[in-house]
């Protein structure tokens, strides 16, 4: 409401300050041919007029005809509104000569009534302008709020895509390390609770700690390995200080997921990730071997690629390189996100 109020009140400043300074040119204009008396006089019927005219079309002809596609009528509204004001400031005109309070009379002829009726137009073409460029910046405004809403909507629907198998598989894990009283059912206990924290609170945000992103990823690799008895040839490696780097959440865990879902590792498959931190970049690293009779193209079309490119273009627009690369059997992508 306040807003709302601000605006009126701006636009009803705008409006007496146009008019104001129209009035101003004209006595400018007219300083010197008249009397004084005649110049006031003539301004005064001239724009009174035109006020009307113009806020006849500003407050009903625009919004309610022209502004809901009722061209016809809008146009036979305006000629019919164009010809009445032309008549009466020729009459009020003719009154005032007749009565002797102009000292100059018009002359009464096609011309003058054309000139009057020019004035018309040109005065409502100005002012019809100024209301279609408000009205362009209005909708433009509001398409970017729209795009805006639209655009976060989207990155909370695919910062929520998480894989719900990994959930399923690491509460059957910890529940047979408590079940057999492992001592490493606490600790992973608490892995998966920072994780759904991290998850639930801290990825809401636009923008979230390097150090807490990394921390996730590795709670991530410790629960992953539980679902083997067999150790995991998984190797993470973090170059340089994330101490003050903040990124965008959930930004490398769809990488993390696609190379352990094709990377065999139930039976002698690896994964090595590196993250290095520079002064005006983030580069993650991360390559997987690929299964017998596998190629990198059956590692393309998982959600978790499309969802993170999505959400690059949608993040870091310019500001982001990703390649998919196959070397040999292995499988490998880079990301590199520039923080400047």
């Amino acid at each position: 409401m306040k807003y709302r109020l601000n605006t009126l009140t701006t636009k009803i400043i705008l409006h007496v300050l146009f008019w104001l300074g129209y009035i101003g040119l004209a006595i400018y204009f007219f300083y010197g041919i008249l009397e004084i008396e005649e110049v006031f006089l003539r301004i005064l019927i001239h724009v009174g007029f035109l006020i009307i005219l113009v806020y006849f079309n500003f407050l009903y002809l625009l919004p309610y005809q022209f502004d809901k596609r009722r061209y016809r009528t809008y146009f036979f509204w305006l000629v019919v509104a164009i010809v009445l004001i032309t008549f009466l400031r020729v009459l009020a005109d003719a009154q005032m000569a007749f009565s002797g309070k102009l000292i100059k009379l018009p002359a009464f002829s096609f011309t003058y009534i054309g000139g009057i009726m020019l004035s018309n137009l040109i005065m409502l073409s100005i002012t019809s302008s100024f209301k279609f460029i408000e009205d362009w910046f209005e909708n433009q405004r509001i398409q970017q709020e729209l795009r805006n809403y639209k655009l976060e909507a989207e990155l909370k629907f695919l910062k929520t895509q998480v894989n719900p198998h990994f959930l399923f598989n690491a509460l059957n894990n910890i529940y047979s390390l408590s079940y057999t009283g492992s001592k490493e059912a606490p600790p992973m206990i608490l892995k998966l609770s920072e994780m759904m924290r991290y998850m639930i609170y801290d990825a809401r945000e636009k923008q979230t700690p390097l150090d807490k992103e990394i921390q996730y990823l590795e709670n991530y690799i410790e629960l992953y390995r539980l679902k083997s008895e067999n150790p995991m040839d998984i190797d993470f490696t973090v170059k340089g200080r994330p101490e003050g780097v903040k990124i965008e959440p959930l930004i490398f865990i769809p990488l993390l997921e696609n190379s352990f879902k094709h990377g065999d590792m139930d039976d002698g498959g690896w994964v090595k990730a590196v993250m290095s931190i520079e002064d005006d970049s983030v580069r993650f690293e991360i390559s997987n071997s690929l299964k017998e009779g596998a190629t990198a193209k059956d590692t393309q079309g998982g959600i978790g690629l499309e969802n993170i490119q999505k959400r690059l273009k949608l993040v870091y627009p310019k500001k982001h390189e990703f390649k998919i690369l196959e070397e040999g059997k292995v499988f490998k992508v880079e990301l590199k996100i520039m923080m400047v």
